[in-house]
């Protein structure tokens, strides 16, 4: 993406956040490689909780690796899980050149607890019981599910088992790379110091880390 196409979306994004309100999330995906992206934009961050040192979510990094845009122009409400359980409603608008390759990513992520709560309201005044877990919306794509990354200490703590904490623990070979290609899957290490905070939340060397995650690319 070049720069005047950059600026563009980047103030496309900042119009969008303040025209749809603080219930919708904009967010702003610059590629740099087939598998990469960072934030470039991002409005009403605090729906995620994310920054501009985030990286993709799961769905997204699927998505491009298996080029969904290819068939299609954007996805539109597929389930978003943040990491206390909460869960949105989430869109994909594929950015694309004249040739159709992929430029970038604009995604909004609507929270719609308010209005799950309304409606609830709503349906009890005329007694009818409908717990809020039922109350989905009708999704083009229901078999989507996006996971947002949360700070990176509390994605490790939701991945590894706590006896590993233990002073005098040992782990093995097998176990580090279990957890680190865990955490990989969950796309810690796109977020900036992951590998920093991973080696001293772990106890596991950078070096070993970045070793490890050379071992998980080839298998």
């Amino acid at each position: 993406m070049d720069e005047e196409l950059l600026r563009h979306y980047k103030s496309l994004v900042e119009f969008l956040g303040k025209v749809l309100g603080s219930q919708y999330e904009v967010v702003l995906h610059v590629l740099t490689s087939e598998e990469e992206a960072y934030i470039g934009a991002i409005a009403n961050s605090e729906i995620s909780g994310r920054t501009l040192n985030s990286g993709l979510t799961d769905l997204a990094r699927k998505m491009i690796k298996d080029k969904k845009y290819k068939n299609c122009d954007y996805l539109f409400n597929y389930v978003g899980k943040m990491a206390n359980g909460k869960e949105i409603s989430s869109s994909t608008y594929f950015i694309k050149n004249s040739k159709g390759e992929l430029l970038g990513l604009l995604c909004f992520n609507f929270d719609t607890t308010r209005h799950k709560l309304v409606a609830q309201e709503i349906l009890q005044l005329a007694n009818i019981k409908l717990p809020i877990s039922k109350m989905v919306s009708d999704t083009q794509n229901n078999e989507l599910v996006e996971h947002f990354p949360d700070n990176i200490q509390d994605i490790i703590y939701s991945v590894v088992d706590f006896d590993i904490f233990q002073p005098d623990l040992q782990l093995t070979k097998e176990k580090k790379i279990s957890i680190i290609k865990e955490l990989n899957d969950r796309n810690v290490f796109q977020m900036k110091g992951a590998v920093q905070e991973v080696s001293s939340t772990l106890k596991i060397s950078e070096a070993s880390i970045y070793r490890y995650l050379q071992l998980i690319q080839r298998s």
